[in-house]
């Protein structure tokens, strides 16, 4: 009598090997490490726009962006916000997103905006809190290319805004 087959024997049901569920959208559009940056804390924030300025609210020894900028440049084109961490005493990996920044002509109260426009009804919230207002260059922009959509438009500084727009 021969030994029986051991998957035979086994009463699981056989596994298949693969990927299962939708795989998290990705958060960075690139990751670099910069050595011998020295810098203070362990963590900066930064935006770079377009024309190449470099935006932060942190007080940075001078050349620190410049240098984190310039290792992203390869990777990924302004505008961008970005986050470096630190790995080390001198190692810092900074990681950056693509962003849309739009330049406003009219001048915006407050720091976010967000718009929700459907079936021709808008809905405006100015920092958290209602508005009657509008703010109407975005919705001109936005309206070109969606008919409902929700916006969120963050200042980053001055007349600059980053957008984010979600088509309804």
């Amino acid at each position: 009598m021969s030994d029986p087959d051991p998957l035979e024997l086994d009463p699981r049901p056989p596994l298949e090997v693969g990927i299962h569920g939708v795989a998290r959208p990705r958060r960075w559009d690139a990751v670099v490490v910069v050595a011998n940056a020295a810098a203070p804390g362990s963590r900066i924030l930064f935006t770079v726009l377009a024309d190449g300025s470099l935006i932060t609210d942190d007080d940075l020894p001078a050349g620190t962006l410049e240098l984190f900028a310039a290792a992203l440049q390869r990777d990924l084109k302004p505008p961008y916000r970005a986050e470096a961490a630190r790995q080390d005493e001198t190692r810092w990996a900074v990681a950056a997103q693509a962003i849309e920044v739009v330049e406003l002509s009219e001048e915006v109260p407050g720091g976010v905006v967000e718009m929700t426009v459907r079936d021709g009804a808008r809905a405006v919230v100015v920092d958290g809190l209602p508005s009657l207002g509008s703010v109407r260059e975005l919705e001109r922009l936005v309206g070109r290319r969606f008919d409902s959509y929700v916006l969120r438009a963050e200042r980053i500084e001055g007349r600059a805004w980053e957008v984010r727009v979600t088509p309804l």
